[in-house]
């Protein structure tokens, strides 16, 4: 990246080594890398802003000699660096970088590359803070390209390994060739193979991130499935559901138990998960939300193998059958809606519900794999109650997480009796803005 690319070796000499040897350059590059490379970067940046010198801190050596090895560990380290570093950031801003964004991904991404390149050490060659600027810029335009072309191909590729690391591929494909152009044109250099190298070694970047990034969903999934599997083990450390919620009333909390018992009852977390949402129900205020309209992109599954496809209450993934619907939410501009750092996406398996909850005739989806419909603006209101505390629920998809200011909604609740149903989510505040209306 600019004239201090982190992601290409150190002019050295060539070595040759057997496996070992290279396993050694590789972790030893990826340790620089990671450590070595962002330490000297800050180290330059006080340097230059602060009339103090830092001591030089060499924890890890620089490699001695370029080879596949090196370069390989050199790209992993880069990786590790901007993966931390978009947790680090949405952590610290939430709103922009996190699970509150509503930035679209280009922008996100962008901004965590400006960041990242902020870190970076760059060329003293000419004037230091020129070169940062232009650094700091070309990282901006890289990885917004990046995030801009995985956003995009992310929905049509899947959520598969393969499908992951494709789509990161492509984005990081997009990167390096912004890399190349905009290094060229700010640094006036003329077009040159070490241009084509930026492209392929962006591509393995992105497709790193993408492996990244599904095998973090993965994990994340046996563990939940893990800890589940250990709580219903463990009856004993899970809560009584025939004891109200605090503040609940008692009739009402023995009412919820009884109408989690039905012939098709859940497992007990999730009907003792059903009874505490009921217990909110009964103790709060009751609000009909309407739908708002905005168009759902329906893409029909058709490997015989099915897919798994991740959502935002199941990061992990949740399976799909083949002859099932994969649906995902579009904004204004016709893209997927990103949200929590994915894809806004669930399946549905019956064509009788999108039917009925989107604009679309059921008998005119039997020869369709692919098509948009807008939401039923008349479809019957949902029931929300809004959050002042957090809460965890359980349903049959997985688990979902609310905060104060979401909204606890239940899809079967009965007005006419004033009686909360089963069917129960958590609805984040920022997405039930872009989703519902609230009649007072």
């Amino acid at each position: 990246m600019g004239q201090a690319n982190h992601l290409e070796a150190a002019p050295s000499t060539k070595h040759e080594g057997g496996i070992v040897n290279g396993v050694e350059d590789f972790f030893h590059a990826a340790a620089y890398g990671a450590i070595q490379t962002p330490i000297d970067g800050i180290t330059q940046l006080v340097d230059h802003l602060t009339p103090a010198h830092l001591p030089h801190l060499e924890l890890i050596s620089a490699p001695t000699h370029d080879s596949l090895w090196t370069s390989a560990g050199k790209l992993t380290g880069a990786v590790v660096d901007f993966a931390v570093l978009q947790k680090v950031l949405g952590s610290a801003a939430p709103k922009f970088f996190g699970a509150e964004s509503t930035a679209p991904m280009w922008l996100r991404s962008g901004a965590t590359g400006a960041a990242f390149q902020m870190m970076m050490p760059v060329s003293e060659n000419g004037n230091y803070f020129l070169n940062k600027t232009r650094d700091v810029g070309i990282g901006f335009g890289i990885f917004g390209a990046m995030g801009a072309v995985t956003s995009w191909a992310a929905p049509k590729l899947g959520s598969s390994l393969l499908g992951r690391v494709e789509a990161g591929a492509e984005g990081g494909l997009a990167g390096g060739t912004t890399d190349a152009v905009m290094t060229d044109l700010l640094y006036w250099q003329k077009p040159a193979f070490a241009d084509l190298q930026k492209v392929g070694k962006y591509t393995a970047f992105g497709a790193m991130l993408g492996a990244t990034s599904y095998l973090e969903d993965d994990l994340k999934s046996r563990w939940e499935n893990a800890k589940k599997s250990f709580e219903q083990a463990h009856p004993a450390n899970q809560p009584d559901a025939s004891k109200p919620a605090d503040g609940a009333k008692p009739a009402d909390a023995t009412k919820a138990v009884e109408k989690t018992t039905t012939e098709t009852a859940p497992d007990e977390a999730v009907q003792q998960s059903i009874a505490r949402s009921q217990a909110v129900f009964n103790d709060s205020d009751v609000l009909p939300a309407q739908k708002q309209l905005y168009d759902v992109k329906f893409r029909k599954v058709t490997s015989p193998d099915g897919e798994r496809v991740p959502t935002l209450e199941n990061p992990g993934g949740e399976a799909v059958q083949q002859g099932h619907w994969v649906a995902t939410r579009l904004d204004g501009n016709g893209q997927p809606v990103i949200e929590r750092g994915q894809v806004n996406q669930w399946p549905m398996s019956s064509e009788a519900k999108i039917a009925k909850t989107y604009n679309v005739d059921a008998e005119s989806l039997a020869g369709k794999t692919e098509f948009v419909a807008p939401t039923r603006i008349d479809a019957p209101p949902v029931h929300v109650v809004q959050l002042n505390e957090p809460i965890t629920i359980n349903t049959k998809w997985g688990t979902m997480d609310g905060k104060p200011g979401d909204w606890l909604a239940n899809y079967d609740y009965n007005a006419t009796t004033s009686t909360p149903g089963h069917d129960y989510a958590i609805i984040s505040g920022t997405s039930f803005k872009q989703t519902y209306k609230v009649s007072k």
